[in-house]
């Protein structure tokens, strides 16, 4: 009588094991299906360009930049990566329009002199108006 008892005993513990060992499973390909959100680089859509032949300045745009992931905050930061002596200033936004500022204007031109002035505000400009998150 001791092993028929054995037996169903013994059945049921065999497939709580199993039973567990799928669960791990399930658990375990649940934590490899999480995936780590991307990481932002904090590179500039547009790059403005001076084209010695036309003699003027021509915006390019940078493959591989992701600019796709990256917030209004994301830009402004990689503008003021770029032109650290700038420091641009997220002000807010207002439906679709978001508002900056340049909080020492004569730094634009003090160092950097016209072509870099004009550089910063087209790059600025094309890199902002393509923002598709706010």
């Amino acid at each position: 009588m001791k092993i028929r008892n054995l037996i169903p005993i013994s059945a049921i513990f065999l497939c709580g094991a199993c039973v567990q060992d799928s669960e791990k499973q399930v658990r375990s390909e649940t934590k490899v299906e999480k995936r780590e959100p991307e990481e932002k680089l904090l590179v500039l859509p547009w790059k403005a360009e001076y084209n010695a032949e036309l003699q003027k300045m021509q915006m390019k745009y940078v493959q591989g930049s992701k600019a796709g992931n990256l917030t209004a905050q994301d830009m402004i930061d990689a503008l003021n990566l770029k032109y650290p002596a700038v420091q641009l200033q997220n002000k807010g936004r207002v439906a679709d329009t978001l508002h900056v500022e340049i909080p020492n204007p004569a730094k634009l031109t003090e160092g950097s002199g016209s072509a870099g002035a004009e550089s910063f505000l087209a790059e600025a400009t094309f890199s902002l108006t393509g923002i598709k998150r706010y």
